[in-house]
């Protein structure tokens, strides 16, 4: 999430586009919850308990703020799994918070860009053709 606080006079602050500002489909909460995550560092790492209580809100309400706000698409949400060294399994989650629709589908674009990068075609041309438009037909 670059470019998304900016030192101005010394002070950090955050930036949130007029198109998320005047977006109807956003409740003012809503937009409260979004614009206090975009106000935290890159790399930020929280427990959903943290931050009910530094919101001021109860874990239940936080669920529900990142489910909506992930359907409007403000949040993505990627689940991983690692193994630590003992060879047990741990579960969690990376969420990428965007300030505007418009930087989610430039983030987008560049993810299926790297991924269309790395697919092997076949050598003919008729079949490379088929299997690109087979790819966006699914």
């Amino acid at each position: 999430m670059k470019g998304k606080v900016r030192n101005v006079k010394g002070e950090p602050h955050v930036e949130v586009p007029n198109t998320t500002v005047t977006d109807r489909s956003l409740s003012n909460s809503q937009l409260g919850f979004l614009t206090r995550l975009l106000n935290k560092p890159d790399e930020w790492e929280y427990r959903p308990k943290q931050i009910a209580e530094e919101f001021e809100m109860s874990l239940r309400t936080v669920q529900c703020m990142f489910d909506l706000l992930a359907g409007k698409g403000h949040i993505v949400r990627h689940d991983k799994r690692t193994r630590d060294t003992r060879g047990k399994w741990s579960r969690s989650a990376e969420y990428k918070v965007y300030a505007s629709l418009a930087l989610r589908l430039q983030d987008d674009e560049i993810t299926e860009r790297k991924i269309l990068l790395s697919v092997n075609f076949p050598k003919s041309t008729e079949s490379r053709t088929h299997a690109l438009s087979a790819k966006y037909h699914e």
